[in-house]
């Protein structure tokens, strides 16, 4: 792939979904994960390496909902959480399929997919950070959190 056409693709596909958004500094696992997909050079290590920030992602927050769970002592409220977090998994589906399909068919979409997705996921795990003052995690520095 030419430098131009990377670079185009890059610059497109971050600004679109923002999937090397500034990561909390104590999480070197995405810091890693980001550094490898800035630095890609071919269609296939960006897909790889932004789909690798998506799966991080993921664990991230399946912790951290543990966590808000546990906190839950209310089954009215742990209930509507488990009904709430359903439907955001949805909407970030659908919401990450659509700015994919901005670019159907091009080499970019399945990348444009991951960093939408990406981005989701962080803005997600950014509101349960804010839940409530009495729920205080910070993260552990392994991708993981501690109460």
């Amino acid at each position: 792939m030419n430098i131009a056409l990377r670079m185009m693709i890059l610059g497109v596909a971050l600004a679109l979904a923002g999937c090397a958004r500034e990561s909390n500094p104590t999480d070197a696992t995405l810091e890693k994960l980001e550094a490898e997909f800035q630095a890609a050079e071919k269609g296939a290590d960006m897909i790889s390496s932004s789909y690798g920030i998506c799966r991080h992602l993921d664990q991230k927050l399946a912790k951290l909902e543990e966590l808000v769970k546990a906190d839950l002592a209310d089954a009215e409220l742990l209930d509507k959480f488990n009904e709430a977090a359903a439907l955001w998994r949805k909407y970030r589906e659908a919401e990450a399929e659509f700015c994919a399909d901005l670019y159907r068919g091009g080499t970019m979409q399945p990348v444009v997919r991951n960093c939408a997705y990406s981005s989701l996921t962080q803005d997600r795990i950014d509101q349960l950070l804010e839940l409530s003052p009495e729920m205080i995690y910070r993260e552990d520095g392994e991708g993981g959190w501690i109460e």
